[in-house]
Order: structure tokens, then C-alpha cells, then sequence
């Protein structure tokens, strides 16, 4: 699976574990609702320096956004 699939999939998961919208998690980076939006369809990948901030949003780790681990 490529990559950009697996960090959208983790997104979704993580949105909707910790109850929040697409919306909020652009707020918390900066960006717009569309660029969320296209990390969750894995049409575009996040930055490397938007990895943790989104990890930390999401209360998981960046190894479980890339897809390393099963592991929350």
C-alpha cells in the first residue's frame, strides 16, 4: 500500500478516536480544512515537521501515522 494511503487511513482512525473533525486538526496545524482533507484521501502527504504536531493532535506517535506500528 503506498504511503500516502496508510498516513491518510492512520489520520481518519485517529480523528475519529479522539472525536474531532477534519476541521479541527487544521486549525491545531495551520493549514486549511482542504489539506487535512487530502492527507485523509492520501492524495498528499503531510511534511515531515507536520508529523509530529499532527501525532501529538492526535495522541498517538509518528510511527503509528507512517504505518511502523500497530501500537496507538
Amino acid at each position: 500500500m503506498d504511503i500516502k494511503k496508510i498516513v491518510g487511513n492512520r489520520i481518519n482512525e485517529a480523528l475519529a478516536q479522539n472525536g474531532m473533525l477534519q476541521k479541527d486538526l487544521a486549525k491545531i496545524l495551520g493549514v486549511t480544512d482542504n489539506t487535512i482533507s487530502y492527507f485523509c484521501k492520501g492524495t498528499r502527504s503531510p511534511q515531515l515537521e507536520q508529523l509530529p504536531k499532527i501525532a501529538a493532535a492526535l495522541n498517538t506517535s509518528t510511527d503509528y501515522l507512517l504505518g511502523m506500528t500497530q501500537v496507538k
